[in-house]
């Protein structure tokens, strides 16, 4: 992750476009801690690491969501989810589907813990069976971590299950599918490889 970090800073110095792939925290008091941005999200990881690109086409893991979504797999987005020690924010229920217009709604995302996920850090909410419920609206998906969500008021939260992940593992689930995580308030960061297949 230091690596990420430190590009960011080479690109921004090099006046180089890509920054734009990178969001900084938008809910930190501080943007940047020890010289280096407090980073949120990466998108296109593809364009800026060769593990990264090269793991979204492992052979085993091509192998499991040709069983989901059959022979021919496209590769949608990828993207490092990054919640900082302290700074983290929540990231509010929602369904991918919602803010991809692809019809029909058919895409799976990977997310792969490359640290420890708890519910002290942040780790995936889930609603089981909600990928059948239609599709809603939801507005803004990141938000402040002392925040009480307008988009999950009418969510019955025993409902909601936490999805711890140790360093490794690896969660998969349908883009209608009622996710989010809660803030990271504890010492350690979460940080999450996330790839969407179509």
């Amino acid at each position: 992750m230091h690596r990420i970090h430190e590009l960011y800073l080479e690109l921004e110095k090099a006046g180089n476009s890509a920054p734009r792939n990178f969001q900084i925290e938008p809910f930190s008091e501080q943007r940047e801690r020890d010289g280096f941005p407090v980073l949120r999200k990466i998108e296109q990881t593809d364009c800026f690491s060769e593990v990264l690109r090269d793991f979204a086409a492992h052979p085993n893991l091509i192998m499991v969501l040709k069983e989901i979504l059959g022979p021919d797999i496209l590769l949608f987005r990828s993207t490092l989810m990054l919640k900082p020690a302290c700074h983290g924010s929540i990231h509010g229920l929602h369904q991918d589907s919602a803010y991809w217009p692809i019809d029909p709604p058919r895409s799976i995302t990977l997310s792969i813990a490359l640290t420890d996920a708890t519910a002290e850090n942040g780790c995936f909410r889930v609603l089981p069976g909600s990928h059948e419920s239609g599709l809603r609206e939801w507005g803004r998906i990141a938000q402040a971590q002392s925040t009480n969500p307008e988009n999950e008021k009418e969510i019955d939260p025993e409902g909601l299950v936490e999805v711890p992940l140790a360093v490794g593992r690896a969660l998969f689930f349908h883009s209608m599918v009622f996710h989010g995580s809660g803030p990271n308030l504890s010492s350690k960061p979460r940080n999450t490889a996330l790839y969407a297949y179509l």
